[in-house]
């Protein structure tokens, strides 16, 4: 297993600068050892950015075909899947999925959950000459 790069008072999860009255040897901040023990203690996963966007889009397109114009407390849908997740993620998640994607998710402030409204189908249709064949003829 290769030994993480500590880069001098920067946290090895988020970067962020350690204080300077954290323990000697310390190579996350607060915030994260607290998440990291958690995920440990509960065997729960923590996800990467691209896994996690995953994973927050599925919830929502899940929630969206079960309760239709429900909201969905994202964050409480992944701790019940196993996955780790703090509120900063799932909106980071959201706001992408929001920007690079043109989802429609709408959140009230003070309030928790999202709802998903509309999200774009795309599909894509293969022409005659690019299409697999399992079989070639004889």
């Amino acid at each position: 297993m290769p030994v993480p790069v500590v880069l001098a008072g920067r946290c090895l999860s988020c970067g962020a600068a350690l204080s300077r009255y954290a323990e000697p040897g310390a190579i996350r901040c607060a915030p994260c050892e607290r998440s990291h023990a958690e995920a440990v203690d509960a065997g729960a996963r923590i996800l990467g950015p691209e896994r996690l966007l995953e994973a927050v889009a599925g919830v929502l397109l899940m929630g969206a075909a079960l309760r239709p114009g429900e909201r969905i407390h994202v964050q409480a849908e992944l701790e019940r899947l196993g996955i780790l997740a703090d509120h900063v993620d799932v909106y980071g998640a959201v706001s992408k999925l929001r920007r690079r994607y043109s989802w429609h998710v709408f959140a009230i402030e003070g309030t928790p959950g999202y709802l998903l409204t509309r999200w774009p189908y795309r599909f894509t249709r293969r022409s005659r000459r690019s299409q697999l064949q399992l079989f070639t003829p004889r």
